[in-house]
């Protein structure tokens, strides 16, 4: 094996540093995102004893199981539900 074909089969070191990096970022990001996406389903049932129409309420619920941490965009701008 000469060395063109050597460089085409392995990655050099910088690169799976690259490349490590990388995907600990992403991961790192889905971890926070699953955490927060939890978070806002806990908060979304919680809800449900307060005020606000059931539609309100089914909505919130949708959000957070759907959009995780955009839930609470939701809670923020939407002033009747969860008061």
């Amino acid at each position: 094996m000469n060395s063109e074909e050597q460089k085409i089969i392995f990655t050099s070191e910088p690169e799976q540093k690259k490349l490590f990096g990388l995907s600990l970022a992403v991961a790192i990001f889905a971890i926070i995102w699953f955490i927060v996406g939890f978070i806002a389903f806990i908060y979304s049932l919680v809800c449900f004893s307060k005020s606000g129409s059931i539609l309100d309420k089914l909505v919130g619920l949708f959000l957070a199981v759907s959009f995780g941490p955009f839930y609470f965009i939701y809670l923020f701008f939407y002033k009747s539900y969860c008061r």
